[in-house]
């Protein structure tokens, strides 16, 4: 199988050793020439040059991108899959392309270890028209190259509430002990030993509360927050979060200075 990576950045370099580790024929695309050059002075068979002659192309760039870049590499008897995160409605403006022949497969890594969740992902999501050959042809292939992992095969718009809202979850929890350490301003040495201790309950998950007093920043979780309260009529919690995220950044900031 001939795949191409549309986006050579972080999401795409691992989704391109994934496969490559697999067995499976992969060439990375960037418009960026300095990236390409290198991809090729690390063994990599990159280009900046447009392929045609591919099965599976990968688009890995910013979702903005992919609007632009979904179209242009629509082709007959080949398979397009979305890595970037787009919101629900971004499938209905391309009613006029094949839908059936594409598929949306979020990613949920990293960039701190971003090999660590291409490689051993907790589930691997697929958005795909399910009624489709290509649903069932697709889902085969990815379960071929995870033969233990989770597939979840879900409607295109449904992949896109899931990578959302894991996103927006953890944004939450890293607010919400965010407030936690406000409000243990007059014991501070006693911040990390009582969010050790608070998560020690099998009920309660422990992210975010390694990093107390720390903003979140990244790419992922601030523009998808963002896409969840520009999503939701109600967004009251949502913008509490990003304030309370806004917040530290500042408190971060004084303290640089």
């Amino acid at each position: 199988m001939k795949n191409l990576i549309i986006g050579s950045g972080v999401v795409g370099l691992a989704t391109g050793i994934w496969l490559e580790a697999n067995g499976e024929d992969v060439i990375y695309y960037d418009i960026n020439h300095e990236r390409v050059m290198e991809l090729v002075e690390k063994g990599y068979n990159a280009t900046e040059v447009e392929q045609s002659d591919w099965d599976i192309a990968w688009i890995c760039t910013h979702e903005d991108h992919a609007f632009r870049a979904m179209p242009t590499w629509t082709k007959e008897d080949s398979v397009i899959v979305i890595r970037s995160t787009v919101t629900p409605d971004f499938f209905s403006l391309f009613n006029k392309y094949e839908l059936e022949k594409i598929v949306h497969m979020p990613e949920f890594l990293t960039e701190a270890e971003p090999l660590e969740g291409t490689f051993f992902p907790d589930r691997i999501v697929i958005g795909a028209p399910l009624d489709s050959v290509v649903c069932d042809g697709f889902e085969d292939f990815i379960a071929s190259l995870h033969p233990t992992k989770n597939v979840v095969v879900v409607p295109l718009e449904i992949s896109s509430y899931i990578k959302i809202i894991a996103n927006a979850w953890l944004s939450t929890q890293i607010s919400f002990w965010n407030e936690v350490y406000r409000l243990l301003d007059k014991t501070p040495e006693y911040r990390q030993i009582i969010a050790d201790v608070v998560t020690t309950d099998k009920r309660i998950s422990n992210y975010g509360s390694k990093m107390i007093g720390k903003s979140f920043g990244g790419k992922c979780l601030p523009k998808d927050l963002d896409h969840i309260i520009q999503m939701c009529n109600r967004e009251r919690l949502f913008s509490a979060v990003k304030s309370v995220n806004e917040e530290m950044v500042k408190h971060d900031n004084k303290k640089k200075i």
